[in-house]
């Protein structure tokens, strides 16, 4: 029976969107407003994704307050398998999300026949099974209300939803109750704190916080009747108290009736050992003990939130003072530099302009060299041709006085013949 009992929620809890799909966002918001599909985060890490996310840190207070919680649905499979769960919707400006939160047995993928006994020992009593207490973002109500094993999607157990302005809750608000709920108990629990309690209490934390403003309107699903019952039998009541130790006489009755006797038997061992859990600090008033802690969780959270933040501007504005620094220091630099390309550029200009007069003077003397050369081959040339005209006259003048000789010596043969 234990065996029959444990099938009802084996389902499966890995009922991933594997998906890439992107969603338009206004704005990412670590936590509230994932940019894909594929995203989901165990409660226990959700206020750390909160906190620690270091984009837009300096906006995440401004950012989380301008979200708007629209509504919350508990719902339940219709099936053979039993599960509940929470479903919040959100927006922020014009990015529309659903927040899917459920309490999950701590199942591994791949565990072989031995390690699923084991783990199946650990929850029906409770003691150090762990949870994978979980959120999941979707774009849209129908997939996050789908089921992985079951055909059929789950329905509503009942239904809270909130006028456009409402600001009594806000998404800390929730992120604060869920952290306090996975917190209040650690371990996954057959028969005391299992899916359906969690979002039992989940539901019944928020409508009594809200369910006195004006618009927040409550209604009953189709599966309002069932909820926290296994098989008839009803584990989690109206108040969220789990059922007390000892079965009542109605509830052994559905047994006899419907099991062996020793299944019957296999139940009641297991039932008393995990009622323990039944009867500890969350007994009496569980739903207002929860709203204490609650309050305490969101107290934190925001003061978490705020010193992160402060630490975040902190360092902004840091780095604004030392960006402005460097500014100035660079600004300097660059007028330094400017200063000394004017000063290269006037030394450059003047040694051109002293270039350009050495090249004049040097033109200027090349000229005057030339000129004196050509005056100078000029007087040469006159000398020369003086030289040659004096030649030529030397010349005449030697032959005239050759003629006069050769005159001389005729005459004087002449005479000399006639003497």
């Amino acid at each position: 029976m234990l065996s029959r009992f444990h099938s009802l929620f084996s389902f499966s809890f890995s009922n991933d969107e594997k998906s890439s799909i992107y969603m338009a966002t206004t704005k990412i918001i670590p936590g509230v407003i994932p940019q894909d599909l594929d995203n989901q985060i165990y409660i226990s890490q959700w206020e750390d994704k909160l906190v620690k996310s270091r984009d837009d840190l300096c906006d995440r207070l401004d950012d989380l307050r301008g979200c708007r919680v629209r509504s919350i649905r508990h719902c339940r499979a219709k099936g053979s398998a039993v599960h509940e769960l929470v479903i919040v919707e959100v927006r922020s400006g014009d990015d529309h999300r659903f927040m899917r939160l459920e309490r999950l047995n701590k199942k591994e993928a791949g565990e072989t026949t031995s390690e699923q006994k084991k783990r199946t020992a650990k929850e029906i009593v409770g003691l150090h099974s762990g949870n994978h207490d979980r959120v999941k973002w979707t774009s849209t109500l129908k997939t996050a209300m789908a089921s992985s094993k079951e055909e059929k999607p789950y329905l509503v157990v009942q239904t809270l939803t909130f006028p456009n302005d409402f600001t009594t809750i806000g998404v800390i608000d929730v992120i604060a109750l869920a952290t306090a709920i996975t917190s209040s108990a650690e371990n996954y629990s057959l028969f005391a704190h299992m899916c359906l309690w969690f979002a039992a209490i989940f539901f019944e934390c928020m409508k009594k916080r809200t369910i006195n403003h004006d618009g927040v309107h409550f209604a009953e699903g189709p599966l309002y009747a069932e909820r926290g019952n296994i098989l008839k039998v009803n584990f989690v009541d109206a108040n969220c108290k789990l059922i007390a130790t000892g079965l009542t006489v109605k509830t052994k009755e559905t047994l006899v009736n419907h099991y062996s006797a020793e299944g019957t038997e296999q139940f009641l061992v297991a039932f008393e050992n995990d009622s323990r859990l039944a009867v500890g600090d969350l007994a009496e008033n569980p739903v207002d003990t929860m709203m204490k802690r609650w309050d305490i969780s969101g107290k934190k959270l925001t003061a978490s939130l705020k010193a992160a933040v402060d630490a975040a501007i902190a360092e902004r504005d840091a780095l604004k003072i030392a960006n402005a620094a460097l500014a100035t220091e660079r600004a300097e630099h660059v007028a330094e530099r400017e200063k000394l390309h004017a000063s290269l550029a006037a030394e450059r200009a003047e040694r051109m302009k002293q270039d350009q007069q050495t090249a004049k003077w040097m033109a200027e003397r090349d000229a005057e060299v030339a000129a004196e050369r050509q005056g100078r081959l000029k007087l040469e040339a006159q000398v020369a041709a003086e030289h040659a005209e004096r030649m030529k006259q030397e010349q005449q003048t030697a032959q005239r006085m050759a003629d006069m000789m050769a005159r001389m010596q005729s005459l004087e043969a002449s005479l000399s013949v006639t003497g």
